[in-house]
Parts: structure tokens; C-alpha cells; sequence
């Protein structure tokens, strides 16, 4: 009968490997599936015979049983000569070879250290067949007949791996092994607290004994990497590395434990499971002397292949393993930097068991159960910009371009072709789901969890039926997928979205430190009847958290208002996805899915290698790419819109390897191939894909794809074993200001990968496309009708967007490439130099979506050869700058009260690309007014209108003279709050924690204030001729007409040092203007006046200066002010000039 149970991985390299209470392994990749044995029954074992005295027996029933009872005295006790093979994992099936076992059972049992072995398949006197009991730990085998035990035969519970042994460099052995990595996955099962496992190195040597090392492994240890050296070696061994190999006065090889033992703890889909991967560097064995003496001694190996063992001293036994070896065959001395290339399945053992048919990498990863949450609101029948035919099959729309990227999304999980030489990326236990969503989610979902199938057709058919319409509730969609995760898989949740949340249940995140994704009901009667955790009661200021900590991976698409965008964000961040974002273009729908693919499915498997974006038409499209030799296959996928005629791709592997060729009309080829190839492959060769356009569709002209062919992108990826990169933007709620942080995190088999950048070929980059103009800004301007042309489109600033956008799409730049740096430079964004984590800053000033592609590659053949690019985006949300945002007031004045008006445009933060001083850039624009509320002493809270143009206007009804003091808030949450959300249900409460600023006095009533400054004067031309620059002062009276405008009289006095005639004193007598640009705290103004001069000794004439400053407030009354000011005097024979610097004090007098 055969038997499989579930399997995990274990890789080591070069060697044999015995995983004691393990489970059975294959070859390289190896396979250790519990229990997976082949047997027979052989038959039922005899009975116990029926006692009775003997007295009433017949002589000839006595000598019968006296015959069997006596047996084994007779012929002698068992004894044990071998066992086949001598380790093995609990289930395996044992041979036990011996004498004096009897013809059947009967009583006799079988042993391994005390267990007793409860399954028997085959007995005969030389011969039993049993399988190893659970609970089995490494000791004797025993075999009990009569009464009387054998002798014991020493049992390893374990796994036993071969491996070619490692010889020494430059040996003449040609495609022998020098260094060595073999990496061993291991997996255990629920309720494991802990691990302690025992390595031994090879018995390859007689003298000395076999090495031993533990290690203790325990769930969410740190990554561990260990330089394992042996004090006492004085003979050849790999592992551990003698001392004297690594230290003293003359090292052999320095670097020899540089990555002698690394050791990865991994994620798994079934709670509480533990998955390790444990690499082991394997160098030349050398022979260490007396002193420094030291010599190779590959004339001492003499057993091939060399023998490991692994066992399991403590806790649970193994539920799975695979092993994989890595070689460098090229490599001249221990210090050679050759790249390790991946064994194939025949040169790496496990004696006696199947080689496998599937590798390691594809099957480490938890099966994954998949919701795709589709929104089907009526903005997705929006047409799509530019024009069709560069999009998804030619889709004109943007469900169109969403069931096409979604199905070609799933035929990449499993097509429904099947090629044998296209392994399909889905394994057992993959489901997927489907929930789309309007002004609610479809309940029950359009489609439950199911099996991912070839081609996957049940899924496809509810993809073709899903048709727009309604509003748009992410929240319930959300809820809905939330409810159809289980916990036995990895859990994911792929949310496509174009619109702003609308209806209830809306989500929310409700801690910005750890943000935490909820659902609220801006009407409390619409979450009547979902149920509660805790004291959570959905509304917004107490949301109800999801219930599952499924990862959320959010596609959006088309520009948004508001912090819907970041919302969006926030909650992939909040879930350990991730956020892809944009605002025109469908066709990229289809890449950010494959992105997507990529991280369901990776735990340490596909990698993307490349992603292009061309066009092509007579002239074939053709790249180079390397592929890192450790990858375990090659995966190219090439999508165009099919409607534009057919592509062919060739893809030709390095080293003369067949080319591989396909060519169709249906607008997606997928091509898969397990590495290594055969011979004639080079793995360490470039990969070359040509990529040709081979038929147009009728009544289709090369002019007519717009001069330029065909449009198509090719995504290549690689499931790798050794390269594991990290792409990244770093999580994180970017408000305008803020340096958006980006990181590359790259690693060889668990260590660094340092000095990218350092070799020829090197690119550590990343390119960037952001925006040029906010949605705040060109709203502003905008004089697109705010009335909706759906009505699943709200009024107001939602409306006005949906109409802007039509024609006039908003403007993205493409800034240079950022380098990315290693450094430990703070001004880089890097933490720790030389920690193989590359890291750069990016200013966010402008709000709004930024798509950054990665890109990482090596091509020197000396080093390790890979290529890495990630498509990755950081949404910046909007924020108001107190110093920044404008205030106009005004009281208008009636019998018996008075009205306070505010007009506010609120402003972001001014940086690089929009400056302070640009009135058009940095507004905030419509769509806030349910995020500023108005408080003050004695009244109701209150928030203003939208008038959207950027502009909102506050009134407050009062008595008496003068208003109160008006304080302003803003609701800094990760939150849509809808225009019924009264101030006592804010997500936020009012209170001096989220007050913005304090509105400027009205205008209505103006105030003076006085100032005193000094500083230096510059004499200019002729001028400067006759006099030094001296000192100047300054003393006056303001008039504070409004927030914005003040009026001066100035009294000032200048001297200036005479060089050829005396000291010249100048009193200056000036009325000017001055315009502050902005209130708040700091406020940049420009002035201008004229006077009259006088000199002394000297006339008095007339003149003018013009200038300009900042006024920095400490107080409502005090400030500190500095300007710069240009004079010029009308004099006999030209113009005298002069500059003025000062700084001083400002005192505001009180009306």
C-alpha cells in the first residue's frame, strides 16, 4: 500500500543526511514525505494456540507443541546481521536482516529502542520488514522471538543523504565539487515549542571521529549565522572548519567562515508549524599541522559520496524535508568569488527513496487561499485614456481591462494547457475566491473558495459576468472576503478599487503607528446587524477591526481625493502587503497583478527579474538577461492587446541550449522552464528573448498602432534559491514634507550582498514617475462642473474630479534615477553601512501617487550574476501647513450681531518644485471640509463650505465688538468622513491635540505694531566709490490692515565710513506697503515704499526701496523679523544706492 503524508524541506549541501524522528527524503531536491513506502501485506498472522492441560492432550498434539514451544531454544536466539537502510524517518519501511527469526510472526515483536513496531509487512526467518513506530528515537533494533531478544543493531531515526564529496582546488576531476552549499529545509508541526537538533560532519575520514554540533531552534529566532570552527582539528574534515584553516598567523582562507552554518527561520501557512533553512558551506578539506603547517589531503577521501547526518534530539519529529546541493566546480582556491550553481535532481542521494518529480522551492511555500475583491461600482465602466489598443486585449474600459488582467492572472497560477515543460506555479491546496462589490459585496460571494485548476474555468465564467453599477462600499467588500478565509492556508486578499468609499461599511485605519484596518458606519443603522468584538461599536471615532489578519495587496486606479488613496495604502501596510496605484493607465492592471501573483505566492520563491514595457513592430525587440545560476527555473510571461495582431517570443538559453519559441494571436504567452537544463546549458551565460511582431490584424497598419508597433509587456521571474531580494518602499503614512524612504534588501543564501555599484555593470537604481501637479492644485483651477454625470458619483469635489480628469488627465514628471547607497549615511536614509541594505530618500512634496521601479543587477562574471526590478508606490497624502495656508477675515456688522467670515485655503508644506511663494502650487484643494472644524469659546463646533476652488469659507455668528478667538482642527486620520459625521463623532475628538492654528484677526478691525531693527549698509556703484559699508537702523509703526497687508511709517538711520571724504550720516523718513504671503507661524512677506533721504552733510532728496523678509512669531504679539531692502536716492549726476540687512523685534499693540 502506499502511503503519502505532507511534506516540508530540508536543504543540505554535498553530503549524506540523516534527520533523526524525521520524515523519509529523496533526491536532490529530496523529498522526505512521511510514510512514503511501498509494501504488501503477507497475510494474517497465526493465532495463539488454545492452552489446555497436557495431560488431556494426545501424544501427538504434545510433541506438536512441545515442537513449537521449544523452537527457538532449538535452533538458536535471534540474531540481527543488518538493517536496510540503517537511518530512516518514523513510517519508513525498515529490511532487517538476521537468522532465527521464525517463518511468521506470531508473538515475536520488533523494537527500535524501546518502541515497539506495530506495523509488520514482511516476516521470514532471515527477512522482516517493519515500519519505523512513531515516538522511535535514535538506538537499537531488537527483534524479540520466544521470549528471547537478539542482539541490538544501532537504528538512526533520521534522514540519510549522499553527496558527491568535495575535492581540492584545481583538482584535475573535471566538474568535481571545490565548495560546496547544501541547504536544508526542515519543517515541523503544530504545537512545536522547540527543536534542538545534532549535526555530525562526513564520516568521509577514519581519524578523528565525526564532528558534532547542536543548535536549538525555537520559533521566531532571529536569522542566525554562525562561524563553526573546531579548536582541536589537526585532520581533514569539512565541517566544522579547523581553526588553523581560518585563524592564525597564516590563515589558509580567512574567509573560509565567512557563511560556514546559516540558519533562516521561515514563515508557514498552518499556524504554529516551523519551517528552518539550513545552509551549510562546505570548503577543500585541508590537513592542518603542527603550527601553520597545512596541506590539502584530497588523497585522504576516499569515500564518495560523503555522509551527514542530522537528528532530532528534542521536541517533535520532522512532518517534511528537501535538500538541495550548490557547487562551484570553477573555483581555483577557497577565496575564489565563482557563483554556485544549482545540482540537478541526479547529483545529490537519498539512498533507497524516489528521486522527485517536483523541486523544492515550488513546494517549501503554504498552500494559499486567494480572495480577489473586484469593484464593479458604475466608475468602473469609465473609458479608459489614452485610446484602446494599448491595454489589456484592446479593453475600452475598465472592468474590461479588470477581467482581462484577472484572467490572465490565473492562467499564470495554472494554465489550462498543460506543457510538461511549463510546470504550473499552483500546488496542492491553492484556492481561490471571488467577492465584487458596489454599494454592497455579492453575498454569498460570486465565488467561494475553490481548487486553483487548469485553467481554472468556474472562476473565469464569474470573471466574464461581473457588469458595473451602484456606489462603492471597499468595507463591505472587505467583510465579505474576511468571512470566507479560513486559517488552515496562508491567507490573501487582492482589492481592486477606482473609486472613493461612499456607502457603508467603509474602512478605516485606526492607528497610525500600527494601523490597524476597521469598519465603520457613518449611519449606525447600516452596521445594525454585523457583529461586534470587544467594545467596538462601528462607528468612526470606534471602529470594528476585520477579523482575519489575511494580507491585503490593494490595486488602485484613476485619481482620488481626499485620504482615500491612503487608506488604500495604509491597510496593505497594516496587513504586510502591499500598494500599487495608477492614475490613467489600464494596461498596467495586467503587470500589477503578476506583481501580485509573485507575493502570494513567494515565501522565498519567484523572484521578478525584469519588467519591460515596449513596443514592437518590423524590427524584432531583443534583450540580454542574467539569470542567477541558483534559480531553480525561468518564467517569462508576454501580454499585448491581441486585437493588434499576433507576437512571437524566443527565448534562447545561454550555452547553446535549444531556443525555445512560441508565437499566437491570444495576447499572452507563458513560457516556464526548470533549471538546470541539460547539457549543453551555461548557467552563468546571459539569457537572450527576441520578441517579433509576426501578423497585424486585418485593416491594422503599423502607422496605425501609432507609428510604433504593437505595445507589449514582458515580465520575466525566477523561483531562486540563493538570491532573495527585498524591493522596497518603506512602509510608512507619508504626509507632504516627509522623505519618502526606499530600501533594497539583497541576500545570497541568507548573507549580504555587498559592493553593488562598486563592479563594472552594476545598477543599484531606482526610476520614478511623479506627479507634477496635485490633484488639490489642478482641481483648483479646474472649471469642470461639480455636478456628477452618474449617480453613482457624489456631487461636489468627487464630481468635479470624475469631469476634470476626462480631458485633461492629470501631469506626471519623471525625475532623475535614485541611487541607491550602503553607506550607514543619514542623509541616504541608510541605517548601518556595509549590511547589504541599499537605501535612498525622496522628497514628497506634491500629493499624490509616486511609482517607483527598482532595479538591481550584477553581470560581472566573477561575482555573483542576477538582475532584480520590483514596480512599487508610495501614496503622499495631503497635510495643511500652518505657515503656508492663507486666512482671510472679515466681520460684517448688523443690528444685534455680527457675523465672523474665514476664508481659508490651505496650503501643504512648500519644498523642492513648489515653493512657497507659488500661489498655484501646494493648495490642498476641494474635498477637506469634512476635516476642518472650527471651535470657539462658548460655541458648537463648526466646519466651513467647500467652495470648490480650494477655497472654504467658516462664519460665526457673535455679539459685541469683537469676535472670539477661533481656533482651527484638522482631523489627521486614516479615515473617510462623510458629510452626516457630527463633531462628537469624529474619528478624532477635538481637543488642543489636533488644533492646526489659530485664525489672524478680521479684517474688519485692524491693529498696530511697532518694530525696532538694525543691521548693515552696503554702499553700491559710485557710491560705494567714496563710502564703506556702515551700520543701519531702523525704527517704526505698522498698521495691520488685514492677515495679508500692513502699512508702515519708517524713521531710519544709515552711516556709511567715508574712504576719501568724511563719514556720511543719512536719515531715511518712508511710508510702505507689505504683503505677507502666508499666515501662521512663519510668514515670508515683500515691501516697497518711498521717502525722503536726508544727508548729512547734504541735501534731502526724494527715493524708494523695495524689499522683502520673514516674520518668524513667538507669540500672538511678539516676532522676530529679518529683511532685505534696495535703496535708491534721486541725486545730482545719477542715482545713489545703497542695500540695507536687518533683523529685529515686533511688537503687536492691542486695538
Amino acid at each position: 500500500m502506499l502511503r503519502a503524508h505532507s511534506a516540508c524541506q530540508v536543504r543540505v549541501m554535498s553530503g549524506r543526511i540523516r534527520v533523526a524522528n524525521g520524515e523519509v527524503m529523496s533526491t536532490s531536491p529530496v523529498w522526505i514525505v512521511r510514510g512514503f513506502w511501498v509494501g504488501m501485506s503477507l497475510g494474517r498472522f497465526p493465532q495463539v494456540l488454545h492452552m489446555q492441560p497436557i495431560r488431556q492432550l494426545p501424544l501427538l498434539s504434545l510433541v506438536i507443541f512441545m515442537s513449537l514451544a521449544l523452537a527457538p531454544a532449538a535452533l538458536g536466539a535471534p540474531s540481527i546481521t543488518g538493517l536496510t537502510p540503517a537511518t530512516a524517518p518514523v513510517d519508513a519501511l525498515v529490511t532487517i536482516a538476521g537468522t532465527n527469526f521464525g517463518a511468521t510472526q506470531g508473538t515475536s515483536t520488533v523494537t527500535f529502542n524501546g518502541t515497539v513496531a506495530t506495523v509488520i509487512v514482511g516476516w521470514s526467518d532471515t527477512s522482516i520488514v517493519a515500519t519505523v513506530p512513531s515516538g522511535a528515537i535514535t538506538g537499537n533494533v531488537v527483534v524479540t522471538v520466544g521470549g528471547v531478544g537478539s542482539n541490538g543493531k544501532s537504528f538512526t531515526v533520521g534522514i540519510d543523504i549522499d553527496i558527491k564529496r568535495v575535492v581540492a582546488f584545481g583538482s584535475p576531476d573535471p566538474g568535481r565539487t571545490q565548495i560546496s552549499k547544501v541547504t536544508v529545509w526542515v519543517n515541523f508541526p503544530p504545537g512545536t515549542a522547540s527543536v534542538g537538533l545534532k549535526f555530525t560532519s562526513p564520516d568521509t575520514f577514519a581519524s578523528p571521529a565525526n564532528k558534532v554540533w547542536t543548535k536549538t531552534l525555537t520559533p521566531g529566532m532571529p536569522h542566525d549565522t554562525s562561524c563553526l570552527l573546531d579548536p582541536t582539528a589537526v585532520a581533514c574534515h569539512d565541517f566544522p572548519v579547523p581553526t588553523l584553516l581560518t585563524q592564525g598567523a597564516n590563515p589558509i582562507c580567512p574567509s573560509a567562515c565567512f557563511d560556514n552554518i546559516t540558519i533562516i527561520p521561515h514563515p508557514t501557512g498552518t499556524a504554529g508549524a516551523l519551517q528552518f533553512e539550513i545552509t551549510f558551506l562546505l570548503q577543500s578539506n585541508y590537513n592542518v599541522g603542527p603550527g601553520t603547517t597545512s596541506t590539502l589531503c584530497s588523497s585522504t577521501q576516499n569515500i564518495d559520496p560523503e555522509h551527514y547526518t542530522i537528528e532530532v534530539t528534542t521536541g517533535t519529529p520532522l512532518t517534511g524535508a528537501c535538500v538541495e546541493s550548490y557547487n562551484k566546480s570553477t573555483a581555483t582556491s577557497c577565496l575564489a568569488n565563482a557563483n554556485f550553481n544549482l545540482l540537478p535532481a541526479n547529483e545529490v542521494f537519498v539512498q533507497g527513496f524516489p528521486k522527485p518529480t517536483v523541486q523544492c522551492g515550488k513546494t517549501s511555500r503554504p498552500a494559499v487561499d486567494v480572495v480577489m475583491v473586484l469593484d464593479r461600482s458604475g466608475s468602473m465602466s469609465t473609458q479608459l485614456t489614452p485610446p484602446p489598443g494599448a491595454f489589456c486585449s484592446g479593453q475600452v474600459d475598465r472592468i474590461g481591462a479588470l477581467r482581462c488582467s484577472a484572467r490572465r492572472f490565473l492562467d499564470l497560477w495554472d494554465p489550462l494547457t498543460v506543457d510538461p515543460s511549463n510546470p504550473p506555479l499552483r500546488i496542492s491546496g491553492d484556492n481561490v475566491g471571488v467577492v465584487s462589490f458596489s454599494s454592497a459585496a455579492t453575498s454569498p460571494p460570486d465565488q467561494a473558495l475553490t481548487p486553483v485548476v487548469p485553467g481554472n474555468g468556474a472562476v473565469q465564467t464569474v470573471l466574464t459576468n461581473i457588469s458595473p453599477g451602484g456606489s462603492t462600499s471597499i468595507g463591505d467588500g472587505l467583510r465579505v472576503a474576511n468571512q470566507m478565509l479560513g486559517t488552515a492556508n496562508r491567507q490573501a486578499i487582492l482589492l481592486m478599487t477606482d473609486g472613493q468609499q461612499n456607502t457603508d461599511p467603509k474602512v478605516e485605519v485606526t492607528n497610525l503607528a500600527t494601523r490597524t484596518a476597521a469598519l465603520y458606519c457613518d449611519t449606525a443603522a447600516n452596521c445594525a446587524g454585523l457583529p461586534t468584538t470587544g467594545t467596538c461599536n462601528y462607528t468612526s471615532g470606534n471602529p470594528c477591526p476585520l477579523p482575519n489578519n489575511a494580507q491585503i495587496y490593494t490595486v488602485t486606479l484613476g485619481p482620488s481625493l481626499g485620504v482615500s488613496a491612503a487608506v488604500d495604502q495604509a491597510i496593505s501596510d497594516a496587513s504586510l502587503g502591499f500598494y500599487l496605484h495608477t492614475d490613467t493607465d489600464g494596461g498596467l492592471l495586467s503587470p500589477f497583478f503578476l506583481e501580485l501573483l509573485q507575493n502570494f505566492l513567494k515565501f522565498n520563491s519567484p523572484e521578478t527579474v525584469r519588467l519591460i514595457s515596449d513596443r514592437v513592430s518590423g524590427t524584432p525587440f531583443s534583450t540580454e538577461v542574467p539569470i542567477s545560476t541558483t534559480s531553480r527555473d525561468a518564467e517569462f510571461s508576454l501580454m499585448w492587446p491581441k486585437d493588434l495582431g499576433a507576437l512571437r517570443i524566443t527565448v534562447t538559453p545561454p550555452g547553446g541550449a535549444p531556443a525555445i519559441v512560441k508565437g499566437d494571436t491570444s495576447g499572452f504567452i507563458v513560457i516556464i522552464r526548470s533549471l538546470p537544463l541539460p547539457p549543453s546549458f551555461d548557467p552563468i551565460g546571459n539569457w537572450h528573448i527576441d520578441v517579433k511582431a509576426i501578423d497585424l490584424a486585418p485593416g491594422i497598419t503599423t502607422a496605425g498602432t501609432n507609428a510604433a508597433g504593437i505595445p507589449f509587456d514582458l515580465h520575466i521571474m525566477t523561483d531562486d534559491a540563493g538570491v532573495k531580494s527585498e524591493l522596497s518602499v518603506v512602509p510608512g503614512d507619508y504626509k507632504t514634507g516627509d522623505n519618502i524612504r526606499l530600501q533594497a534588501k539583497l541576500r545570497y543564501f541568507g548573507l549580504p550582498i555587498l559592493g553593488l555599484g562598486s563592479r563594472p555593470g552594476d545598477k543599484i537604481f531606482v526610476s520614478l514617475i511623479a506627479p507634477g501637479q496635485g490633484v488639490g492644485d489642478m482641481l483648483s483651477d479646474s472649471t469642470a462642473s461639480s455636478t456628477p454625470p452618474r449617480p453613482d458619483i457624489d456631487p461636489g469635489a468627487e464630481a468635479k474630479l470624475f469631469n476634470a480628469v476626462q480631458n485633461a488627465p492629470l501631469r506626471v514628471v519623471r525625475p532623475p534615477d535614485i541611487t541607491l547607497f550602503d553607506d550607514g549615511r543619514p542623509e541616504h536614509g541608510d541605517d548601518v553601512a556595509g549590511d547589504g541594505i541599499y537605501s535612498a530618500l525622496h522628497p514628497g512634496t506634491i500629493p499624490g501617487d509616486y511609482n517607483f521601479v527598482f532595479s538591481v543587477e550584477r553581470t560581472d562574471p566573477n561575482s555573483i550574476r542576477f538582475s532584480r526590478q520590483q514596480l512599487r508606490t508610495a501614496f503622499v497624502r495631503a497635510v495643511p501647513d500652518a505657515g503656508n495656508t492663507v486666512f482671510q477675515s472679515s466681520i460684517v456688522r448688523g443690528d444685534r450681531t455680527n457675523t465672523l467670515s474665514i476664508v481659508m485655503t490651505p496650503r501643504v508644506k512648500p519644498g523642492p518644485g513648489c515653493l512657497q511663494a507659488d500661489p498655484k502650487c501646494g493648495r490642498m484643494g476641494p474635498g477637506w471640509a469634512n476635516y476642518f472644524w472650527f471651535t470657539a469659546p462658548g460655541q458648537t463646533p463648526f466646519k466651513a463650505v467647500d467652495n470648490l476652488n480650494g477655497t472654504y469659507t467658516a462664519t460665526l455668528a457673535f455679539t459685541g465688538s469683537n469676535p472670539p478667538p477661533v481656533s482651527v482642527h484638522f482631523e489627521n486620520v486614516l479615515a473617510v468622513i462623510g458629510d452626516s459625521v457630527t463633531p462628537d463623532h469624529l474619528p478624532a475628538p477635538l481637543g488642543p491635540g489636533n488644533v492646526f492654528t489659530d485664525v489672524p484677526p478680521p479684517t474688519g478691525r485692524g491693529k498696530f505694531a511697532v518694530f525696532f531693527d538694525a543691521g548693515a549698509g552696503i554702499p553700491h556703484g559710485t557710491f560705494g566709490n567714496f563710502f564703506n559699508t556702515g551700520f543701519s537702523l531702523n525704527a517704526g509703526l505698522e498698521y495691520i490692515a488685514t492677515s495679508h497687508f500692513s502699512a508702515e511709517g519708517i524713521f531710519g538711520y544709515h552711516h556709511f565710513p567715508g574712504t576719501i571724504t568724511g563719514d556720511l550720516n543719512l536719515y531715511q523718513f518712508s511710508v510702505k506697503g507689505e504683503a505677507y504671503l502666508t499666515s501662521g507661524t512663519l510668514r515670508p512677506f515683500v515691501n516697497g515704499g518711498i521717502g525722503a533721504y536726508k544727508f548729512s552733510p547734504g541735501p534731502t532728496k526724494f527715493g524708494g526701496n523695495v524689499g522683502a523678509g520673514l516674520l518668524y512669531s513667538l507669540t500672538s504679539r511678539v516676532g522676530l523679523e529679518g529683511a532685505y531692502n534696495f535703496h535708491a536716492i534721486n541725486t545730482a549726476g545719477g542715482v545713489t544706492e545703497y542695500s540695507s540687512f536687518q533683523g529685529g523685534i515686533r511688537f503687536v499693540i492691542k486695538p
